[in-house]
């Protein structure tokens, strides 16, 4: 009677599981599916599939560059997964959950100024996006069609300056958004993976 207690209590929580993440949708401009191909090449190079690469953040935003460098953008869900042309969900199960690379906009996070979710970037992940040091902040999350969204940040991004001024704790980062005044053109130093630091110039309206 246990086992089959458990079993039946093991199948209402994948259901659950199942109506809460919703695997992510990539296309082309065309409106063409993400090939099976490009998705298991590119997960291939990321280390999806490497048993010693544990840190899905870090192959999600590694999958979502090469994803985006193929021309493929992810248009719904909110998981890392993507779907194959028969639209059934890969790797959703096994794979572990990582925050959403891309927030539906709703009238809760619209408000955000920035329209982007951080933490502040600790050595764990700092080395792992091959950081000779924790610095900065890391984002975890942007929000659709928000200023950061549109400005081209990544899940993934480190930011370390913005408008010139080095930011350490997220509470410099949450003070430097709340003092820039609409309109403002602000340049934000960010480190990204593979690519090491750049500019990202982000327009408030």
């Amino acid at each position: 009677m246990r086992k089959i207690i458990s079993f039946i209590l093991a199948v209402i929580t994948f259901l659950l599981i199942g109506c809460i993440y919703h695997p992510q949708v990539w296309r082309n401009s065309d409106g063409t599916l993400l090939p099976k191909s490009i998705k298991f090449d590119c997960d291939q190079k990321c280390g999806r599939y490497d048993q010693h690469q544990t840190n899905d953040l870090l192959i999600a935003s590694c999958e979502t560059d090469c994803y985006n460098s193929r021309g493929y953008f992810v248009v719904e869900g909110g998981t890392f997964s993507v779907v194959t042309e028969n639209r059934e969900p890969e790797n959703t199960v096994n794979a572990p959950k990582a925050p959403p690379a891309i927030i539906q906009k709703n009238a809760v996070n619209e408000k955000l100024k920035f329209g982007a979710f951080f933490v502040k970037n600790v050595p764990a992940s700092a080395k792992i996006l091959g950081m000779d040091e924790p610095k900065g902040v890391l984002i975890t999350s942007i929000v659709q069609d928000s200023v950061a969204y549109k400005s081209g940040f990544r899940q993934g991004d480190v930011i370390l300056k913005y408008d010139l001024k080095t930011v350490t704790e997220n509470s410099d980062l949450q003070g430097a958004i709340a003092a820039t005044a609409p309109g403002s053109t602000i340049p934000i130093t960010v480190w990204r993976v593979r690519r090491g630091e750049m500019v990202i110039t982000a327009q408030f309206p």
